[in-house]
């Protein structure tokens, strides 16, 4: 077997029987645990997976049981196609992915890093309250690069912010996520892709935000369900520019530009039409039904308070003052860096 397939997958397939019936148990996972991340692992995954439904044409009347964590209905549509399932034949049990103790927020941003991100340098460096966890995924590592490198240079306390991805050491990696287990770390800021994912769990965490829109409504139900584990009432907020929308399914695309409930629009995607009119609706469902509550009761949670702070003339005048009591630091167009660039940036900054 091809090396790389045995350091991506577990797969086995198990005989027995079962009542005098011959059935087939496949476990076909991905080994993204602990939050490695494995570069092209969704296509190596989906070459094999294809190879799947081969295997069963041999044993036609055998049964299969096809778990997913995050299935779309049309992603159920092609994994019984490629099974080779028969819809009257196959019984669904199906979770609702809803997250109702999660906000669903959006925000149209600046491409400029700086001026988009401003607000948690203000809430770091000159806010009264302390600082929340705030997990931020970025779509690849440069973004990671670009976001980390801006804050960490802002931040007065350089020990509350920590940046995670593929390339990451694996001392760095454990620690980050040991800091992350703990409720009182001093770690409030962790930039970081979908290297950081499944089998961490980060404890009293209850705002993530997505620096650019998920792919697709996956990605985005997976990224979002980060937080809030605890059902405290957590905040989900992607913040995107009209340079990323390019690069997004339209679906997701309506989940960031149309006018109605964004939990409805996204869960859409997973539920039939009678579950999603089961929803409870409220003004904690998402920003856009917080706008149409008359309720006079809708309170914002601490990363939406924060998105709100404004530049301020007190708090601009200050870091001038302090870059030119330097006379030092080097303008810095932090959209500058590519993913072949970001390895010289840490060490420059002596990550």
């Amino acid at each position: 077997m091809d090396p790389i397939i045995k350091h991506l997958f577990d797969f086995y397939i198990t005989f027995f029987n079962f009542e005098k019936k011959q059935v087939i148990v496949m476990n076909l996972s991905i080994s993204n645990r602990g939050g490695d991340e494995i570069d092209e692992e969704e296509a190596v995954f989906r070459k094999w997976f294809r190879h799947v439904g081969e295997f069963r044409s041999l044993h036609p009347s055998a049964t299969v049981l096809a778990l997913s964590a995050t299935c779309t209905k049309t992603i159920k549509k092609r994994v019984m196609k490629v099974l080779g399932l028969n819809i009257n034949d196959t019984k669904f049990v199906t979770v609702s992915p809803d997250k109702p103790n999660i906000k669903l927020c959006a925000r149209k941003i600046d491409q400029d890093i700086a001026s988009a991100m401003y607000w948690l340098v203000s809430a770091a460096n000159f806010s009264n309250s302390v600082l929340p966890k705030i997990l931020i995924y970025c779509k690849s590592i440069a973004d990671v690069a670009n976001i980390y490198f801006y804050l960490h240079s802002e931040f007065d306390n350089k020990n509350v912010i920590e940046m995670f991805h593929s390339e990451t050491t694996v001392e760095k990696k454990k620690y980050i996520i040991d800091e992350l287990s703990k409720s009182d770390s001093e770690m409030k800021v962790i930039v970081a892709t979908s290297a950081l994912g499944m089998g961490i769990d980060i404890k009293s965490c209850h705002s993530v935000i997505m620096y650019g829109p998920p792919s697709n409504v996956v990605d985005l139900v997976q990224e979002l369900g980060r937080v809030g584990r605890d059902g405290q009432q957590s905040c989900a907020t992607v913040l995107f520019n009209c340079r990323q929308l390019r690069h997004v399914d339209k679906d997701v695309k309506l989940f960031l530009e149309n006018n109605d409930c964004r939990r409805r629009n996204i869960l859409a995607h997973f539920l039939d039409e009678s579950d999603l009119l089961n929803l409870a609706i409220s003004h904690d469902c998402c920003d856009i039904c917080e706008t149409k509550c008359n309720c006079g009761e809708c309170k914002k949670g601490e990363l939406e308070n924060l998105l709100e702070i404004e530049e301020c003339v007190e708090c601009e005048d200050a870091l001038e003052g302090e870059d030119k009591e330097s006379g030092s630091e080097t303008d810095v167009n932090y959209d500058e860096f590519s993913d072949d660039d970001c390895y010289v940036l840490f060490d420059n900054i002596n990550i």
